[in-house]
This record gives structure tokens, sequence and C-alpha cells, in this order.
């Protein structure tokens, strides 16, 4: 909102259908629109992507169930790694993996993060262009699980269930306590 507060809905999709012309409303007098699952679906998404790394995820396996150019050149990719809930630590997991392995936004990788809804315009300022608001568009959508889906969530699995090493000490004499 352009008060900076957000506010939340959480609706299925006929209620959203209800309210469409309330959010085109908001999104002309400049809020901005986001959305996300509204469970741990399985869907991770991964921000900031450029055509380029779209490629190499592919490529890669991570084929991605929806891709939103969510201002010119600047894509998310919302990637289903299961057909279920997976737990959110897990899936919070799999989306930080997945932006530093192929240089996506790291300060989205909550499973719960929101994004850009496409149809709306992105009214953030350092994405306006000189024809004013950029409208989020979706290019690809689907309900594939990515073929390395089940390989990352895993291998996010075993790092969160194996127990960080303590950092090692200098002068590893016996600890004393004072006070």
């Amino acid at each position: 909102r352009p008060n900076g507060k957000m506010r939340e809905f959480s609706l299925g999709v006929a209620e959203l259908d209800r309210r469409i012309g309330y959010f085109r409303h908001e999104n002309a007098h400049g809020a901005d629109v986001f959305i996300r699952p509204h469970d741990s679906t399985g869907v991770v998404l991964m921000d900031d992507v450029s055509r380029e790394k779209l490629g190499d995820l592919k490529r890669a396996g991570v084929q991605p169930a929806a891709v939103v150019e969510s201002s010119p050149g600047n894509f998310q990719a919302w990637v289903r790694v299961a057909r279920r809930s997976v737990d959110p630590a897990v899936a919070s997991a799999v989306a930080r993996d997945l932006a530093e392995t192929h240089g996506a936004d790291k300060r989205g990788v909550a499973w719960n993060h929101y994004d850009r809804c496409p149809g709306f315009t992105n009214r953030k300022p350092t994405r306006m262009t000189e024809r004013g608001a950029p409208f989020a568009k979706l290019h690809e959508a689907g309900d594939r699980v990515a073929a390395r889906g089940p390989e990352l969530i895993r291998q996010a699995e075993m790092r969160l269930s194996t127990p960080s090493p303590l950092p090692e000490r200098e002068n590893a004499g016996p600890l004393r306590a004072t006070g």
C-alpha cells in the first residue's frame, strides 16, 4: 500500500475472483499486489532471476512451474519441488540453496515469501520505466515438479539434521567462569 502498511488476505480461487476488482482499484491507486502460496505447498520462489539464469535452471533440472516477469528483464521463478506439503524449514533451505547456486536474490528465501502478482503493476520506484509502472507478466505456468525437486529436498533435510560444528577456539584450554 502507498502508506507502507501491507494488508494480508488469505483467499481461495473463487474469493479471489470475487475480489479482483478491489485489487485492481488498489493497484491503480498506488498499491502493489503480491502473492504467495497459502501454505508450504512444495513450491519455492526464486526472485530476481535473469533470462539467462532461467535457461541455466532448466538445464540443471530445476524447471520452474511458473515464471513471472516482474519488471522488464527481471523474473521470478516459482519452483515446485514436491506435490505435497514440505516442512517450512526445509522449503526455506531449498529456496536458499537455489538462490545461492543460481544467483537469485538471497533476501527472499523463506518458504512464505511474497512476490509480484501477474497482471498488476510493479510500483517499485527503481522499476519504473519512461512509460510508468511496468506490469508483471506471466510467461510460463504449469504444475510440473522440477526433476531435481526430490533431491533438493533430501539435501536440505540432511543438512538441517546435521548439527553445525562448533568453531575451534584459540588456546583450547579449560573454560573458566568469572563473575
